[in-house]
């Protein structure tokens, strides 16, 4: 009798061992999974600008197409119809040509924000971008209807650098069939 209980207990030690073994592996794989997710990531805002005044050339709200990579969702402008939102997700691949092109052009290291402060009609066309970079958050404001009159030359060599990176993953967007 004692051995058969020895041996109950001892199957049940092997079997609780078994699960939290194969507990640790789902854990593991989930870790490694939000750890790549979290290695590069952005966020695009882009468009025209919500609650623009033409009268007085200003805006008060943000660009309405958003692709937010965080959770793979990309909120679309719908002219006169509000917004709709959908799952989108970028390919390793897709997301490897945005990452090179960031650190390439040394995008991290670029101000908050470029504009041209003296323009008396802020652009209704502003960009915003939230890039998540190996631990490191940058977020970027820039006028994107040309460079103002009073930008270096190297705001507008970053402001060309981030127009194209923003046409780069339009193109991208626009080519997904969640888009269309």
């Amino acid at each position: 009798m004692k051995s058969r209980l020895r041996k109950k207990r001892y199957i049940k030690r092997i079997l609780l061992l078994i699960l939290i073994i194969i507990l640790g592996f789902f854990v593991f794989d989930l870790y490694k999974y939000q750890h790549e997710k979290n290695k590069f990531n952005i966020v695009l805002r882009y468009g025209v600008e919500e609650d623009v005044n033409l009268i007085l050339f200003k805006y008060s709200g943000k660009p309405k197409n958003v692709l937010n990579t965080l959770n793979d969702t990309f909120v679309r402008e719908l002219v006169n119809k509000g917004k709709a939102k959908t799952k989108l997700s970028l390919t390793k691949s897709e997301m490897k040509g945005i990452e090179t092109y960031i650190t390439e052009k040394s995008i991290m290291s670029y101000p908050d924000k470029i504009t041209d402060e003296t323009k008396m009609d802020s652009s209704i066309m502003k960009s915003y971008l939230i890039i998540y970079l190996r631990g490191h958050k940058k977020t970027i404001e820039w006028d994107n209807l040309g460079s103002g009159k009073n930008y270096t030359k190297e705001m507008k060599n970053q402001v060309k650098n981030l127009d194209q990176l923003e046409l780069r993953i339009i193109e991208i967007i626009e080519n997904k069939k969640e888009f269309k």
